[in-house]
């Protein structure tokens, strides 16, 4: 969920200065870089400092919810009951790890 506000919330700053980005992480994440470099979208330096700030705690974020999620498929992979349900179509390792 934090990484999700901290998305919107880049968006919604960018959105204020009339700079619009595609929904979805990939594209913020394709798209931030060229906003912050571009000198003609008249970003204040401040603004420019707090999107970078923004940016390096979304790229932190993402980095951690991977690590919980290879967490998540390991123990579900060692635990029978999980093996179990994992093996049922439409249940992976999440729903898995939370029902056992």
């Amino acid at each position: 969920m934090r990484r999700t506000a901290v998305i919107n919330q880049i968006r919604g700053l960018l959105l204020e200065r009339g700079i619009t980005i595609r929904k979805g992480r990939e594209h913020l994440q394709a798209s931030l870089p060229r906003i912050l470099e571009d000198a003609d979208n008249k970003l204040s330096g401040a603004l420019r400092v707090l999107l970078t700030q923004l940016q390096i705690e979304m790229h932190y974020l993402h980095r951690q919810i991977e690590e919980s999620d290879k967490l998540i498929v390991r123990i579900a992979s060692e635990l029978e009951p999980c093996r179990r349900l994992i093996a049922i179509p439409g249940v992976g390792p999440g729903v898995a790890r939370k029902v056992s």
